[in-house]
């Protein structure tokens, strides 16, 4: 595999995590959205993905400016849809924030539990070598 495309194929994976993600929060079956042509929703759901990559420094621009183009099919619903979707990206970035300030913690728990295990090994050890003495 070409590691070079790594960061882009990740890149896409997370971008289409989010613009699924983006039509469950905007299309479910009880959205005033849900009735909306297949293009706009598209588009909404692109839009979603385009911003929340962006937030997180992830340039989708080059895939999801033509996917929003082609579904979208005029740039008045393109700009329509980036405005009915401004609150659902901005919810989705504060949920991946939160998912992530728990796994940070977790993290630094068990980096202080395995600091913690470091130093009592090494008080083991000293006292063994001490007995040996």
């Amino acid at each position: 595999m070409n590691h070079e495309l790594l960061p882009t194929i990740t890149s896409l994976k997370f971008k289409t995590l989010i613009h699924e993600y983006a039509h469950a929060q905007l299309h479910h079956k009880d959205s005033d959205m849900q009735k909306l042509p297949r293009g706009h929703k598209e588009a909404q759901a692109e839009a979603v993905a385009f911003i929340v990559s962006k937030y997180y420094g992830l340039d989708t621009e080059p895939y999801s400016a033509g996917y929003i183009a082609t579904w979208a099919k005029d740039i008045q619903l393109a700009k329509q849809a980036m405005k009915e979707i401004q609150h659902v990206a901005q919810g989705i970035i504060q949920e991946i924030d939160e998912l992530m300030k728990e796994r940070i913690k977790e993290l630094r728990q068990i980096h202080e539990s395995s600091k913690d295990q470091d130093k009592n090994n090494k008080n083991e050890k000293d006292k063994e070598m001490q007995l040996q003495r």
